[in-house]
């Protein structure tokens, strides 16, 4: 039997305009007890700053990768 692979993704919990004109958005893993959480800021120029929080736990195999779609 082939071994499966399951990849964990950061669900976005929450979003809030930002005073110029951008937007913040909120993430965290998915994986239970992982304390994985991101929080992203994109301005209206298309900039983003990511800044991370929290960290992955040992049982945690995701990468945490950023959405870094607009649509997300």
């Amino acid at each position: 039997m082939a071994k499966t692979t399951t990849r964990t993704i950061l669900k976005k919990y929450g979003q809030k305009p930002l005073c110029s004109g951008g937007a913040r958005s909120y993430y965290r893993c998915r994986h239970p007890g992982c304390g994985f959480k991101a929080i992203v800021d994109r301005n209206i120029d298309g900039a983003i700053l990511v800044r991370r929080q929290g960290n992955a736990s040992p049982s945690c195999t995701d990468s945490h990768e950023i959405p870094m779609t607009s649509n997300h």
